[in-house]
């Protein structure tokens, strides 16, 4: 179960009680930032200039992929000799791609649209469903205007609904793929974005997972990783809960963005340009050296998907610009987290 901790850990706060006071990480063994040798983190997959949003692990093995250069969703075998992305839907007259999940009965979907030449907003977002040997089954049109569909999950005992996160207008989607119904499931300030018209990234409800009863979504502007109850619709029915929080103000170099849980429930948060964060009802912990690390290969980080033996997680990452202009494209990255007897990894 889930708690608020007392404490402040490398850019990252959890609310403090009244009785508690901040715990200096150096002076606790326990708190210190977990920084792995280079030869962890594998390289899967290097693109060559595209920014990959989002990923989603099939039983199988293989990885369904986004990026924000197309309307694409692409295949990937991460155990193939050389694993090279490979097309496998359009959706439609999407110029990029953004949530991925599976509705079950061998189908799957994603979020579409097109990015309007100023500002977040996506225009023409839909929710595509498809099947894994390339058929487009259908689409499902979001809001008609002033939305950015984001985050995707589906329910666990109703796949066939589909929820996303409206990272502009604060609300999470509801759409019954079986009905074609799109509709509010739920409204709450928790997920909205930024008032503040200066706000550098004013993006609110990002990515979202449904583990038990509980629906989980990470918050951009407000840099927070957060919970509430949910009904078997997905509507709300609890309170909202911070399981984490990062320092305000939040921008392009530093937010919460998609996340995975582990077969414990601990979760794994894409923190964009530094790192992969593990939370746990202990605390919180960095697992993958961020952007300011010379050694790094996941420079930024934007969702992050297990393995299928569990014991491994997949990175996806966006492009960059380090201090010296040098450009880096995005790519898809492996780290052992359980290491287990006789093999390297981390367990935190």
């Amino acid at each position: 179960m889930y708690q608020l901790l007392p404490i402040l850990l490398a850019g990252l706060s959890f609310p403090l009680s009244s009785q508690t006071s901040p715990t200096n990480p150096t002076s606790n063994p326990n708190l210190n930032l977990v920084i792995k040798p280079a030869d962890l983190v594998r390289t899967v997959y290097q693109s060559n200039a595209d920014w990959i949003e989002n990923q989603y692990v099939l039983p199988h093995g293989h990885i369904l992929l986004s990026t924000l250069q197309s309307g694409h969703v692409y295949i990937l075998d991460p155990n193939a000799k050389v694993p090279r992305p490979k097309r496998l839907v359009t959706l439609g007259g999407s110029t990029q791609v953004l949530g991925i999940t599976s509705l079950g009965s061998g189908l799957y979907a994603a979020i579409g649209g097109n990015q309007k030449p100023i500002g977040f907003e996506i225009l023409n977002p839909a929710v595509y469903v498809f099947k894994l040997d390339g058929t487009l089954v259908k689409s499902l049109p979001g809001p008609a205007s002033g939305s950015f569909l984001n985050g995707l999950t589906s329910l666990p005992n109703k796949p066939h609904i589909a929820l996303s996160t409206d990272s502009i207008g604060g609300k999470i989607y509801r759409f019954n793929t079986m009905t074609n119904q799109v509709t509010v499931a739920v409204s709450d300030p928790a997920l909205d974005p930024a008032k503040d018209p200066n706000a550098e990234l004013p993006l609110g409800a990002n990515g979202i997972k449904i583990r038990g009863d509980y629906l989980y979504f990470t918050n951009t502007y407000k840099g927070t990783f957060a919970r509430f109850k949910i009904n078997a619709y997905g509507s709300k029915v609890g309170r909202v809960e911070i399981l984490a929080q990062l320092p305000l103000p939040t921008g392009f170099k530093n937010h919460f963005d998609d996340f995975a849980f582990d077969h414990e429930g601990n979760a794994y948060i894409a923190q964009t340009y530094q790192t992969i964060l593990k939370v746990t009802p202990r605390g919180a912990k960095s697992v993958v050296p961020g952007t300011g690390e010379p050694d790094s290969k996941t420079r930024n980080p934007t969702s992050v998907g297990f393995a299928k033996d569990g014991k491994s997680i997949f990175v996806t990452t966006g492009t960059s610009t380090d201090a010296a202009g040098t450009f880096y494209a995005g790519g898809v990255f492996k780290l052992p987290i359980y290491g287990g007897k006789g093999r390297k990894g981390v367990s935190i």
